[in-house]
């Protein structure tokens, strides 16, 4: 029954994971910028969805969900200010459904977070207190406050604990060279910290354009609730992830032009009938 649950985890965390950024400026290393980027579940052929990212100067746009049809299912434009990015989101009819406001502090930290229901009435916020290394996160919803995660940063201000306060569920990261490198999470059954996931890189470092801050890196999992997002942040490529011991794992082949920029991946789960895709993408630039 446990191994069965580690193929899952290890199976939805290759899906789960959507990208990052650029810029564009030709200089003696040419510099590019992500114009839009394709995933495609399973694969491109036959797929049963699809999920499209279009970007500019840097930070995405718009994101479009289709079905195995081609029909579109739901579409996000994001609007950026000083200091905050508003994310409206639509549903199959192009339905206004609500909208979510990021706002960060003078340090670029996610602060609060607020949600809107189609009424545009805002219904609950999320804030984020930081004390030292430590990044508590409530609820506020009726005028009531409740305390939902607590994070962790370690000496390089990387996130490093997450714990899920409905239930005491823990997680946490130990990193190599800022990426990384085995996630630990809480076994249950037996009153420890069970080496879910370790991890492995591509050892060329990403373009600078692709390359993000420890800030960055940090409210990209803080949004998402996951330190499991951290991955997808480093500023090298995951090849592969798996658990000591069990006989898959999950492959994150990809392809790269002559300056190390990614214009394809394929993620599968491996295991002894061979590969099993789970997500195709295509990576496109200006």
């Amino acid at each position: 029954m446990k191994t069965n649950l580690i193929k899952i985890a290890c199976a939805v965390f290759a899906v789960i994971s959507f990208s990052c950024s650029s810029d564009s400026e030709d200089t003696a290393t040419q510099e590019l910028s992500l114009s839009q980027s394709v995933f495609y579940l399973p694969q491109m052929e036959g797929y049963n969805h699809k999920h499209v990212i279009n970007y500019a100067d840097n930070r995405k746009i718009s994101e479009l969900d289709y079905d195995g049809t081609g029909t579109m299912t739901s579409r996000k434009e994001i609007t950026y200010g000083s200091g905050t990015s508003t994310t409206f989101s639509y549903d199959s009819q192009d339905a206004f459904v609500g909208k979510r406001i990021c706002n960060y502090d003078s340090s670029g930290r996610i602060a609060t977070m607020e949600f809107y229901n189609s009424g545009n009435q805002l219904e609950r916020t999320r804030q984020y207190i930081y004390e030292g290394n430590d990044i508590n996160v409530y609820s506020i919803e009726n005028g009531i406050s409740t305390l939902d995660w607590q994070y962790r940063t370690n000496s390089q201000n990387l996130l490093c604990y997450e714990k899920r306060m409905l239930d005491s569920y823990e997680q946490t990261i130990n990193y190599a060279n800022d990426t990384p490198s085995e996630l630990f999470v809480t076994d249950f059954d037996n009153s420890n910290m069970l080496n879910l996931l370790n991890y492995e890189f591509y050892p060329t470092m990403k373009p600078l354009p692709l390359q993000n801050t420890i800030t960055e890196m940090n409210n990209y999992s803080l949004i998402s609730l996951s330190i499991q997002q951290m991955h997808e942040t480093a500023n090298y490529y995951l090849s592969k992830t798996y658990r000591p011991g069990f006989g898959f794992y999950s492959d994150y082949y990809k392809e790269f032009d002559s300056n190390n920029y990614i214009t394809y991946a394929k993620i599968s789960l491996v295991d002894s009938d061979g590969p099993h895709p789970s997500q195709e993408r295509f990576y496109y630039y200006n």
